[in-house]
């Protein structure tokens, strides 16, 4: 066997393992998006019960609040793409980042809402 056929066949298990964890990494993401998407909803429509309700709007529904928020990230999204070749690490810091962020605006709003009440 010559170097070109061993370097052939490497290569051929470097795509194989890649396509493998380019599915690997479309799993998560969906599934964190998917969650991400819920989560945000419910503080969404907590936020809509807390500080828009009380100026004379009707309550909002959890689906209602859901499709909401698709709306606005559909019509805000901006793909960027990664800068590091690591994109299971970069998807598992942006997961955590978006994660502590939307807990932390959770929990100051729920603060801000205390004062109010």
């Amino acid at each position: 066997m010559d170097s070109f056929e061993y370097r052939k066949i490497i290569n051929d298990m470097a795509d194989k393992e890649n396509k493998g964890g380019n599915t690997m990494i479309w799993l998560f993401t969906i599934i964190s998006a998917i969650a991400m998407g819920l989560l945000r909803a419910v503080i969404f429509v907590d936020f809509w019960e807390w500080f828009i309700m009380p100026l004379g709007a009707p309550a909002i529904e959890f689906w209602l609040g859901y499709g909401l928020l698709m709306v606005v990230g559909f019509t805000t999204y901006k793909y960027e793409k990664p800068d590091n070749e690591d994109a299971l690490k970069t998807a598992w810091s942006q997961l955590l980042t978006a994660v502590i962020y939307t807990l932390i605006s959770w929990g100051f709003g729920a603060l801000v809402h205390s004062f109010i009440v």
